[in-house]
């Protein structure tokens, strides 16, 4: 079974792939996660892992997805229910024109927690953008579907 890590154990891994570490977030609902771009960006998904397992009333039951071009104009783009999750959440983030939505700011809203907790643990975070099919900096890979190509990279 995974243990959780210590502070100084996580200490850095916001940017790392270590999903025994959580982001906590303490005080009133809603709990939010600014993700700021210096362009206007594309994403067509976001990906949260979540583990009910390890942490229980800290773990989100209801997550939704605002994007923008600043805090004052944010609009809902998606909202997901969790029942007891573990392991990573999909988040699509369509237009209703089927686009990727763009914005130059994100925000993930933790609106509810099970058990009606009070404090949320993310574990991680991922944000998938649309591939340009043309992208001549992709590198040589065999998998060339649609599909592959859009989750590639950022």
């Amino acid at each position: 079974t995974p243990r959780r890590l210590s502070g100084s154990e996580c200490a850095g891994a916001i940017k790392t792939r270590a999903v025994l570490c959580t982001r906590r977030s303490d005080g009133p609902q809603p709990h939010l996660v600014n993700i700021e771009f210096r362009r206007n960006t594309s994403i067509q998904k976001l990906q949260v892992y979540v583990d009910y397992k390890l942490d229980e009333s800290y773990t989100p039951s209801r997550i939704a997805v605002r994007a923008g071009t600043n805090h004052h104009d944010l609009t809902q783009v998606s909202v997901v229910e969790l029942n007891e999750p573990e392991g990573w959440v999909d988040i699509d983030t369509w237009d209703k024109q089927g686009r990727a939505v763009k914005g130059f700011l994100f925000q993930v809203v933790v609106r509810a927690n099970h058990q009606n907790g009070k404090d949320t643990h993310l574990r991680q975070i991922k944000i998938f953008s649309p591939r340009l099919l043309g992208d001549s900096s992709a590198p040589s890979v065999p998998f060339q579907t649609a599909e592959y190509l859009s989750m590639l990279r950022i």
